[in-house]
């Protein structure tokens, strides 16, 4: 058994998201953040665990994707699109079937 899915370890896990600034249409750079979120899996067993820690994801995700001015909506969408890619990261990095499966009921109710 990989120590991974050991139960009680504590797991570190870091959201990532890459930001492209943008000049006059043109990118400028691109700087990649991150912010590290501590868990233990055995938190994942118990009631809720599972949305404790998506929610906490989410959160993570979009505070380092910098929420821009709803009415600028090429840039709220690049941020949508940056949350988007930081939490789906996330989720497969942590690699738990009950994390998994309530990231694809979000989706699924998101989305269609």
């Amino acid at each position: 058994m990989s120590l991974k899915h050991k139960r009680g370890t504590m797991a570190g896990l870091a959201l990532l998201c890459v930001a492209g600034f943008t000049l006059g249409g043109a990118a400028v750079a691109q700087q990649a953040y991150g912010i590290p979120l501590q868990y233990s899996r055995s938190e994942l067993d118990q009631p809720n665990g599972a949305q404790k820690l998506y929610h906490r994801i989410q959160t993570a995700a979009q505070r380092i994707c910098v929420e821009p001015d709803r009415r600028q909506l090429s840039q709220y969408a690049r941020y949508q699109d940056c949350v988007a890619r930081a939490v789906d990261g996330a989720v497969a990095k942590v690699d738990a079937t009950q994390l998994t499966a309530l990231h694809r009921a979000h989706l699924r109710g998101t989305t269609g």
